[in-house]
């Protein structure tokens, strides 16, 4: 990933069904991907290693957008609605916005301060954490940011982001795990279409976006 804001890497990690076999006593898994997600509860988990080159004038998001209209009926939009009113309960600052027709988009958007479940800055010299591993975060820090504690943007540190989610499954495109719910399938709600992850800031001034 290298723009005119930031340069830096992605790497996607999914839950696949080797996970839950049973492994027998004293081997462990060959295949790296299965071993980070055993004994974890989430179903994906999405990494950032990025430096920006440009110091962003607002609060930072992660946002999934839908080009195409999602159309629901009364009881899927009723169903909708209260998994995205427990996702918001859960983020704070999380916003959203379904769409039925093709003139604005469909969007869930994250503020990265509150919603990443990790959130490391490393200062020039010192080693960045490697994507597909754990990454570490103070939890003390942690705590601070998800209160909101404002995040000091530089052009100098390397930022390495994790978020994690128990509650959509990318290989079998399901919702699930959410309380009172049975899973259904996201093609239910969002159709065939691709989904477009962005990260974007929001000036404080709100008359512009990068």
């Amino acid at each position: 990933l290298d723009n005119d804001l930031f340069c830096g890497e992605m790497l996607l990690l999914f839950r696949t069904s080797e996970v839950d076999e049973p492994i027998p006593e004293g081997t462990t898994d060959s295949d790296p991907v299965v071993r980070y997600f055993r004994g974890k509860q989430r179903r994906f988990e999405f990494q950032w290693q990025f430096k920006l080159k440009k110091v962003p004038d607002g609060d930072v998001f992660v946002c999934c957008e839908l080009d195409e209209p999602v159309r629901l009926g009364m009881i899927q939009r009723t169903l909708v609605n209260t998994v995205l009113k427990f996702v918001k309960k859960m983020n704070q600052g999380f916003s959203y916005f379904l769409s039925d027709t093709s003139e604005n988009p469909s969007y869930l958007a994250f503020p990265v301060g509150t919603s990443m479940d990790r959130f490391c800055a490393t200062k020039p010299g010192k080693e960045p954490p490697k994507l597909g591993n754990e990454i570490y975060e103070d939890p003390d820090l942690m705590r601070k940011r998800r209160k909101g504690m404002k995040i000091e943007w530089n052009t100098e540190d390397v930022y390495t982001l994790a978020l994690w989610s128990a509650y959509f499954d990318w290989i079998d495109w399901q919702i699930l795990n959410f309380p009172g719910i049975r899973p259904f399938s996201a093609t239910s709600v969002a159709g065939v279409q691709p989904i477009k992850l962005t990260l974007y800031s929001v000036s404080n001034n709100f008359d512009s976006m990068d």
